[in-house]
């Protein structure tokens, strides 16, 4: 949505499709999550205005506005009942009561049709996305969060988080890729050029456990990712399809 968009509208279409008092809701939201969240240390909360949307506030855009996405989500006459399915779903959820197996599969079936919809229409937007992994989301246990380029340009670029943290201290990394070809993926967390964690599927969780080597005012923790098997890398250098940094400053432990 947010590609497709931006290509029809500019850097503010969301101020051009949605009313203005929708979007000063969500603000009030995120502003109440930043609030909230910040009592229980969480220092970043998602600030894309959608992150605090229903979902029945994304199914009216994408009927009103249809046209800039068909090329990735097909017609809109088979897609949309399926985004009815998963509010469906989302609501029985949000009402307390659990999903049946079945609905935990065709929840997680929608899901991926949605996504290899998106997997396919990128890669056409870059060729190389037909056999390079792609990172989507990168997120610290701070609530930092990276997301997936507009384009399968592999790395995701880094977040100056503007924190301080100790030796002693643990920095958990949740991170989530995808492969159009449906290889395993194989992640690597690196700290000042030394690998400290790794994980494997599409979605794992990494983590930094701050050593006394680390203690510099400039920190760089690189998260690698990689599909096998494989022959090539979009990165031959450092031997990954996608990479994702964050920056941390890291002091010495407190006396005593």
């Amino acid at each position: 949505m947010t590609w497709s968009y931006r290509q029809r509208w500019g850097d503010d279409w969301l101020a051009n499709i949605v009313p203005r008092g929708k979007l000063e809701a969500w603000e009030r939201r995120r502003d109440a999550e930043r609030e909230k969240r910040a009592v229980r240390g969480v220092a970043a909360v998602p600030e894309n205005l959608l992150d605090y949307s229903n979902l029945y506030d994304l199914i009216l855009i994408l009927k009103t506005h249809w046209e800039p996405l068909a090329p990735a989500l097909g017609s809109q006459r088979s897609f949309i009942p399926l985004l009815g399915r998963l509010e469906t779903l989302r609501d029985a959820i949000a009402h307390g009561r659990p999903l049946l197996p079945f609905e935990h599969a065709l929840a997680a079936g929608i899901a991926g049709d949605i996504r290899n919809r998106v997997t396919i229409f990128m890669s056409t937007q870059d060729q190389d996305g037909q056999y390079f992994a792609r990172i989507e989301t990168a997120r610290d246990s701070f609530g930092n969060q990276v997301n997936g380029p507009m384009q399968d340009t592999g790395s995701i670029g880094g977040c100056r988080t503007g924190l301080t943290v100790r030796p002693s201290e643990r920095v958990q990394f949740d991170v989530v890729g995808w492969d159009a070809q449906g290889r395993e993926l194989h992640w690597g967390l690196h700290v000042r050029h030394r690998r400290v964690d790794a994980g494997t599927g599409n979605e794992t969780t990494l983590t930094w456990n701050v050593a006394t080597a680390d203690i510099g005012a400039a920190c760089t923790v690189m998260i690698a990712m990689w599909p096998e098997p494989s022959e090539y890398r979009r990165y031959n250098e450092g031997g990954s399809d996608g990479r994702a940094f964050f920056y941390y400053k890291v002091s010495p432990p407190l006396p005593g």
